[in-house]
């Protein structure tokens, strides 16, 4: 898609989002006019066809049916319903875990999106692909013993800092650490090495929160891992949004500020959160060429980014910030086929201490890769053609 069909179909979906958050409805005469099967194409690829799908059932209701395309209209709705039915259904599995973990005396914390739902105005405007949740890692044997007899599938186990747990469209991120010792960002690994001190009880059982003030620097640095990544779509921008309407004017912003700036985090919040009150406020103020840039960033990104932007940011990084050379691209290719011992530390670590074999897990790596062609291939080309 053109930047600039892009950027329209974005800002009529940045349009329907903020009715539903302020609860109006757009007009009739918007509705003709927009591309609204392009809009929708473009929620889902955000996650965000939920909250784009509550002033459309107003306009429906207000308007009559014939205001928008009948089939569009049910695929919305029938989209909404599977939304609103995994949210429910995540909300009885997260209870029941909860439970377990404090009869079993594991702290346990909820994070991202689990929490941030409670800021937005209904059920179901908070889409989530899966449930993310910090917990003490003692505990992780009892944890899979529970997953498995609730039915679910390990994904992963002790690989990286987080293990997985799969049923049906449900899926669990147990994480046993909030960033991984693997991360490039040296400062925010030291940063949440003990993030256990600055958790307080939440009140129920074994639970544990953030402050308000800790949960909105953590946010923003999961989030520009993201966009510094793979890249990151507008639903975080929503996120800022909410949690500011809602926490904004009780947050200690001094504190806020000290922990950012040791993040150095502090420019990309000021313009996250800029460009998200300018996006959401309704009171349609101009964008500035960094903010016009970042909005069109996250637009093409989609939820969790696309696999050409993770090159480019990969390759800007080795090159550092540099023009990207041959020698980027070589050096890049050389990590690929040869990943450095922490990778396999992360996801072979009993065969990685043994450090002999290394070797035939490059094999292993390379026979693997020979198997996946096209992903190889989408992956070679992006390497050939970034900029």
């Amino acid at each position: 898609m053109e930047p600039n069909e892009l950027k329209a179909h974005g800002r009529a979906l940045v349009h329907l989002i903020t009715h539903a958050l302020h609860g109006t409805r757009p007009t009739r005469q918007w509705l003709e006019e927009t591309d609204l099967a392009a809009v929708y194409r473009l929620s889902k690829r955000h996650s965000v066809s939920g909250i784009a799908y509550a002033p459309i059932k107003e306009a429906v209701a207000a308007y009559g049916e014939g205001a928008l395309d009948r089939s569009l209209f049910v695929r919305w709705h029938n989209r909404y319903t599977k939304t609103l039915t995994r949210l429910i259904a995540y909300d009885l599995e997260r209870e029941a875990l909860s439970a377990f973990l404090s009869e079993k005396g594991c702290r346990y914390v909820f994070l991202k999106g689990i929490l941030l739902s409670e800021y937005y105005p209904a059920i179901g405007m908070r889409q989530m692909s899966d449930n993310d949740i910090l917990f003490d890692p003692r505990f992780a044997p009892d944890v899979r013993r529970y997953m498995k007899h609730a039915g679910y599938k390990t994904v992963s186990y002790g690989v990286g800092c987080h293990d997985v747990y799969a049923k049906g469209d449900l899926r669990f991120e147990m994480h046993r650490r909030l960033v991984s010792r693997k991360s490039p960002d040296r400062v925010a690994v030291r940063y949440y090495e003990n993030v256990w001190k600055r958790l307080v009880p939440a009140g129920k059982g074994t639970e544990r929160r953030m402050t308000d003030e800790d949960f909105y620097v953590y946010f923003l640095s999961h989030a520009h891992k993201h966009c510094t990544g793979h890249g990151y779509g507008i639903r975080f921008l929503i996120d800022t949004f909410v949690f500011l309407r809602e926490k904004g004017s009780t947050l200690d912003r001094a504190y806020v500020r000290a922990e950012l700036s040791r993040l150095s985090l502090s420019d990309f919040e000021r313009t996250v959160r800029s460009l998200s009150e300018k996006l959401f406020s309704g009171k349609e103020e101009p964008l500035t060429e960094r903010e016009e840039e970042f909005f069109l960033y996250c637009l093409s990104a989609g939820t969790f980014g696309t696999y050409e932007t993770s090159v480019e940011n990969r390759l800007h990084r080795l090159a550092g910030g540099g023009r990207i050379r041959f020698a980027t691209r070589a050096r890049y290719l050389l990590g690929r086929i040869f990943p450095p011992f922490d990778y396999y530390l992360g996801k072979h670590p009993v065969l990685a201490r043994l450090i002999l074999p290394i070797p035939f897990l490059w094999i292993a790596r390379l026979l693997r890769g020979a198997g996946r062609g096209r992903d190889v291939r989408e992956e070679l080309y992006h390497l050939r053609n970034a900029k």
